[in-house]
C-alpha cells in the first residue's frame, strides 16, 4: 500500500510538471466558462500578469473573442462527447485577437 501511494505521488508530480513547463497554454474549465486550472504559459500567451489574475476570468465572457463560439463548441460536445479540430479565436488581456 505504501509502494503505491509513493507511485501515485510520482505520477501526479510527473503531470503536474508537465502542465507547468508546457511550450502551449493549458486549461481546464468548467461549462459556464470558470477557469479550475490555467497554466503559466497560457498566462504568458494571454497577457495576464499571473496564474492567479486569469483565473478570475471567466473563459466564455472574457477570452472567447465571440462567447457563440463557446457555446457551439459545448453544443457539439454535448451532443457528440467530443470536440476535434476546432479552431478557436480568443482574445488577450488587452483586446487583441
Amino acid at each position: 500500500r505504501k509502494r503505491a501511494e509513493e507511485d501515485l505521488k510520482l505520477s501526479e508530480q510527473k503531470h503536474r510538471d508537465i502542465i507547468t513547463y508546457a511550450p502551449l497554454g493549458i486549461f481546464q474549465s468548467t461549462k459556464d466558462g470558470s477557469f479550475t486550472m490555467v497554466n503559466l504559459k497560457l498566462v504568458e500567451i494571454l497577457g495576464y500578469n499571473s496564474i492567479d489574475e486569469l483565473m478570475r476570468m471567466n473563459l466564455a465572457k472574457d477570452v472567447y473573442y465571440d462567447p457563440d463560439e463557446r457555446s457551439r463548441l459545448i453544443e457539439k460536445y454535448d451532443t457528440v462527447g467530443s470536440v476535434d479540430k476546432a479552431e478557436i479565436r480568443w482574445k488577450k488581456k488587452d483586446g487583441e485577437k
